[in-house]
């Protein structure tokens, strides 16, 4: 027997363990210190007794109207640890996902699923539920790194000017390590902030939560912090997400003299070997460009011709009647999705 469940944001949280496809996106603590508690909405799936996925959905709804909207990004969670999900499953979450969100509570649906990393798509699962392509996002490129190559055949498989900025950066021998809990995120807050003041146009979206995902009582949740130093000095550092088989750089810093020596290069390398040696997760996800060129070069040469640079494929949307389809569009005049 299929149903689905509403449930609380703690008890969503502590379930996640049981899936491979979650990024941070996904996780209550996250999106509820992002758009507060009010418009997170954690769904449930489960057939016989058993979860087989379900969704976190942000939103907003106009009680006196009945009408709203509601958006799913990357998901819906349809993987678990164990076995593979078949279209069949993708197909009983999806129409479980619209009987609740369009039919029962009357609200405009977009799902938004992540970049294919191996011909995992769930956009034609979401079409047979009666889901419809809307516009694509701006910024849909990720760049994936295959964590199943060995060492020597990583580092074969970078470009040649990325190879030759990763051997002048490992010369310069920087300590390698993590500083994660309160402190950790505290000291790279500190590197983030000089590389403002340095930059413009530096994306922040996002790093204010990564508090309240640092305090999450499920330990699997919490970001990790990678640091690079010099003479005991931090000179750059990284932010990534391990919660699914998919980790996750989200944010990233160096100072003047990180830059000057590469540093970013050997770091980045470092969380690469450290990911791999663990074997938790099978992809690590670089995140976008931005179409700024100097990522797309940095990026494109560290996941070689191994890796892979996939889309986020078009989100997919359904109705929730007339009134919910026309706050749906206006909200992403006014903010566009990506």
């Amino acid at each position: 027997m299929l149903r689905h469940q509403e449930i609380s944001g703690p008890e969503w949280d502590a379930g996640l363990a049981r899936f491979r496809d979650v990024a941070h996106e996904q996780t209550h603590a996250y999106a509820a210190a992002r758009w507060g508690h009010r418009r997170v909405r954690c769904l449930l799936v489960e057939e016989d007794g058993e979860p087989i996925g379900g969704a976190l959905a942000v939103g907003m709804r106009l009680p006196v109207a009945g009408a709203g909207f509601s958006i799913v990004k990357f998901g819906p969670l349809i993987r678990q640890r164990a076995g593979e999900a078949s279209c069949e499953t993708v197909r009983k979450v999806a129409g479980e996902l619209r009987a609740f969100f369009c039919t029962t509570l009357s609200t405009h649906l977009t799902v938004v699923p992540p970049a294919p990393a191996e011909g995992d798509d769930v956009s034609a699962a979401l079409a047979h539920c009666g889901f419809a392509p809307t516009m694509p996002l701006r910024d849909a490129r990720r760049y994936l790194i295959d964590l199943a190559l060995a060492r020597g055949e990583q580092r074969a498989n970078l470009a040649g000017r990325w190879r030759r900025n990763l051997r002048q950066a490992e010369e310069r021998r920087f300590d390698m390590w993590e500083a994660n809990g309160p402190e950790g995120l505290r000291m790279f807050e500190t590197l983030f902030e000089a590389l403002r003041q340095r930059k413009q146009g530096v994306h922040a979206a996002g790093l204010d939560e990564m508090d309240a995902l640092m305090a999450s009582p499920t330990p699997g949740l919490r970001p990790r912090i990678f640091v690079a130093s010099f003479r005991h000095y931090p000179i750059a550092a990284a932010v990534v997400s391990c919660i699914g088989a998919r980790a996750t750089y989200l944010f990233g810093a160096q100072t003047e003299q990180g830059a000057s020596g590469n540093a970013s290069y050997a770091l980045q390398m470092h969380v690469i070997d450290t990911l791999s040696m663990e074997g938790r997760a099978r992809w690590y996800d670089l995140g976008g460009d931005n179409d700024v060129p100097g990522l797309k070069q940095f990026k494109t040469g560290l996941v070689g011709t191994r890796g892979r640079v996939a889309a986020i494929p078009t989100p997919m949307t359904a109705s929730g009647g007339a009134f919910s389809d026309l706050l749906a569009r206006a909200a992403v005049r006014l903010k566009p999705l990506g």
